[in-house]
């Protein structure tokens, strides 16, 4: 449905005398993947396709992820240092190829927050986020 909505937009564009580039109304291949997973029908594919696709970033641009922590304790916690770990598709990877903010933060009781952690990449190349690690009350390390 989106890509028929965009197909028609195009269509009027194209309509107009001379004054759009024809290469300007194609789709590209981020594009088109856009509209496969906004389409689909199966929830189980639509995350298939989600896994699968394809960001882009750049260097010295952060990224931002936004994750939910749920505290299921009847007492506070405080956890510190939460962050993001990555590494490059290329087997040598150092410890300063990204610019890390780390975040501390103090869940109360049954208390769910919205946490948003940001990571900038210090060179280009095709990069995996692996975990986010974190430590519990200055103690015990943690991970997932």
């Amino acid at each position: 449905m989106a890509k028929h909505l965009f197909e028609h937009m195009n269509e009027e564009k194209r309509k107009q005398a001379g004054l759009v580039d024809p290469e300007a109304c194609m789709f590209n291949a981020e594009e088109l993947n856009e509209f496969t997973i906004y389409d689909c029908p199966s929830r189980l594919r639509k995350r298939e396709l989600i896994l699968n696709k394809c960001r882009k970033a750049y260097v010295g641009e952060s990224i931002v992820i936004k994750l939910m922590m749920r505290n299921p304790l009847m007492a506070d916690i405080f956890i510190n240092s939460i962050k993001l770990i990555c590494r490059y598709e290329e087997a040598q990877a150092g410890a300063d190829d990204f610019d890390q903010h780390e975040r501390n933060i103090v869940l109360r009781s049954l208390e769910t927050k919205e946490i948003i952690l940001e990571i900038s990449p210090r060179k280009t190349g095709k990069f995996i986020i692996e975990r986010i690690e974190w430590v519990l009350f200055d103690v015990v390390s943690c991970a997932y």
